[in-house]
């Protein structure tokens, strides 16, 4: 049987639900990805041995102060919605101070009889510019400080699976932006577009953003069967036509319509757009890639 890894992700405090889930527009945890470490590509855990969470979390601003508390424990079973602890947390760690760093929890999975498969939570609160505090409730979590936003996380992950799975990899894809090669961004997150080598693209109602994936870039499942993907797309302006992307067995290639922020201004001025994909196998396995371009005459929202 195979077993999925599960991401909750809720917003601390107002929300406005009418914006378009592909564009970013305020501190948001697009995913989670589990590793063991040592062997960093493994995406399924073993009891006892140590494995580190990551969180990509990204801000249309550029990079924001972080700081989070997570804490990790059994799951306990449910039928719908997120699990609570099955008992007491076995590791947790808090870095109060915010400072530009990835979020991260490192820790030892505790022993289990050999051979029995068991659910792991990780549950916690990652603050934007404010300090975190993570109560015995998780739903109480809050963020301290005036210009605060906070993200209350949790993902549950199978230890001693039955089927071994390594993390999905970008490699070898292939990325365009109307009919321009999108490779990977080399300035900064916040350099602004003078003097970068980014792709420069002339502001139309509609660009398409096309991917081309690698026949092999899958791995074998137990039934003889290749992995089935699920893409997740998002950007720091405009709207695509929809946030995330099934790709079944033998698609090979998707493309998106991103409907740029309408041009403000004189036509050679530049906004800087920031793209954000992540890949999910279905079985635990999780990556993400980063691509940037300068619009030509578009600006706002």
């Amino acid at each position: 049987m195979i077993r999925f890894i599960l991401l909750f992700i809720g917003m601390l405090g107002c929300v406005d639900d009418l914006d378009p889930p592909s564009r970013i527009d305020r501190n948001r945890v697009l995913g989670a990805r589990v590793e063991v470490v040592g062997n960093e590509e493994r995406a399924s855990p073993l009891s006892n041995e140590e494995v580190v969470v990551r969180w990509l979390v990204v801000d249309p601003a550029g990079v924001e102060p972080l700081a989070w508390a997570f804490r990790a424990c059994f799951a306990a079973e449910v039928r719908i919605g997120a699990p609570p602890c099955e008992g007491t947390p076995f590791a947790a760690t808090e870095v109060l101070a915010p400072a530009i760093a990835e979020p991260r929890f490192q820790f030892r999975l505790p022993v289990t009889p050999t051979g029995n498969s068991i659910d792991v939570l990780v549950e916690g609160v990652i603050c934007a510019n404010g300090a975190p505090t993570l109560p015995a409730d998780a739903e109480a979590a809050r963020c301290e400080g005036e210009q605060a936003q906070g993200n209350l996380v949790r993902v549950t992950f199978i230890v001693n699976a039955e089927e071994g799975n390594r993390h999905p990899a970008f490699a070898g894809w292939s990325l365009s932006v109307g009919a321009e090669p999108w490779e990977e961004a080399t300035p900064g997150p916040l350099e602004p577009c003078a003097a970068t080598l980014l792709p420069q693209v002339a502001w139309q109602p509609e660009i398409l953003i096309s991917a081309t994936i690698p026949a092999d870039n899958r791995e074998p499942t137990q039934n003889d069967e290749v992995e089935s993907f699920e893409l997740g797309h998002f950007v720091t302006a405009g709207v695509l036509n929809r946030p995330r992307t099934l790709l079944g067995q033998t698609d090979l290639q998707t493309t998106l319509t991103w409907e740029p922020p309408e041009p403000v201004g004189p036509a050679q001025q530049t906004q800087r757009v920031r793209a954000f994909f992540v890949l999910r196998d279905g079985r635990g396995g999780t990556a993400w890639m980063e691509r940037s371009l300068c619009l030509l005459g578009g600006s706002g929202p």
